[in-house]
């Protein structure tokens, strides 16, 4: 007999009003399933980001969500191990999980060919099956291009595929494949939360005739249809990636602003002021310069600073990422990657403080 607490069966009854996610040393479900009470003694986050296993009989062991984009129908069959170890997790303090799903990693899949886009559609519908099913909140969406992906570029797109394709051409159809992606989650998980770490924003200084050969430009086409095609009773967070650097309250001030339909990039949605909801990120590492474990007062970050950022961010919005790249908050190695107790202190008078835990 499974023991588990009848709210975690519907992620919708558990509407906590401010959420703190961890985000950075992603673990698999196995994983998760394994360590869960460890994880949620670890540190004050209300809920984790899942990467969902697979055996794949091509590729063996294999994650979901470096697969969305490959032109393969995944049966969802064989998701259905990972959808019964997802739901045996005995998760208490972990109420707002997410399957993470790399969207344009990989990146094989050429929408411009009805087939190879329908096999996208279906494996974006068996993402959000699997977290239904799984009774999870929704899917973390990345849509980063990651090792060097092409798939949001037209110009890199028309190269490997000599084509009398127009730029607009793959516009309406990245637009329309969104609506198609939208409309396949709706109706496999009419109320989601889906939340966006790469957004409309990768496109608030790049100019009509630079998004041809901008990496990020079609991306807003398949937004706008996102927007168009997801239902009413689902909701799109942008957690804006790119507020790593931030410190200050205009920092948050304009990562709020530039989610407001007006300043949206590119928006072309009418839905997305239903749909869209404000969210934000921090990073307690700032990428790039290094953490030191041993004097914290040396880092980007100091613990003072991740608190006032942490607060800063959840006096505007419900959702926030905390994203790290050297600690390791959910499965630590004292005297390596363990996060200084001053951060562990920080986190937790926060989510205190905000009702998250």
């Amino acid at each position: 007999m499974l023991l588990i607490s009848q709210q975690n069966k519907d992620p919708m009854c558990c509407k906590v009003s401010k959420n703190i996610l961890s985000n950075g040393n992603v673990k698999s479900d196995l994983y998760i399933k394994a360590n869960v009470a460890k994880m949620e003694a670890a540190a004050d986050f209300n809920g984790v980001i899942i990467q969902s296993t697979y055996t794949d009989p091509v590729t063996r062991l294999s994650f979901l969500l470096n697969h969305i984009s490959l032109p393969y129908a995944i049966p969802y069959e064989l998701l259905v191990p990972s959808e019964q170890g997802i739901t045996s997790t005995p998760f208490k303090k972990f109420k707002a999980n997410f399957l993470r799903a790399n969207i344009a990693e990989g990146g094989k899949t050429w929408l411009l060919e009805d087939a190879e886009r329908d096999i996208f559609v279906h494996n974006c519908g068996m993402t959000a099956r699997l977290a239904k099913n799984s009774w999870l909140t929704g899917i973390f969406i990345d849509a980063e291009a990651y090792a060097g992906s092409i798939f949001w570029k037209y110009e890199a797109l028309a190269a490997l595929h000599p084509s009398a394709y127009t730029f607009q051409d793959y516009q309406n159809k990245y637009f329309e494949t969104g609506v198609l992606v939208g409309n396949e989650i709706a109706k496999e998980y009419p109320t989601i939360k889906l939340l966006i770490a790469i957004s409309y924003e990768q496109l608030r200084s790049v100019t009509p005739t630079q998004l041809p050969a901008n990496k990020y430009g079609l991306l807003p086409s398949f937004l706008n249809g996102l927007h168009e095609g997801i239902g009413n009773d689902a909701r799109i967070v942008n957690t804006l990636e790119d507020g790593y650097a931030n410190r200050v309250e205009a920092d948050f001030d304009y990562d709020l602003n530039v989610q407001i339909a007006k300043n949206v990039p590119y928006l072309n949605s009418v839905k997305y002021p239903t749909v869209h909801v404000h969210g934000m990120s921090t990073w307690c590492d700032y990428p790039g310069t290094g953490f030191n474990f041993q004097d914290p007062s040396k880092n980007y970050n100091t613990p003072e600073k991740f608190e006032a950022n942490l607060e800063m961010a959840l006096k505007r919005v419900d959702w926030v990422i905390s994203y790290c790249e050297q600690i390791n908050w959910q499965a630590p190695t004292v005297g390596v990657n363990a996060p200084p107790a001053p951060y562990l202190a920080a986190l937790s008078r926060v989510a205190v403080k905000y009702g998250v835990v």
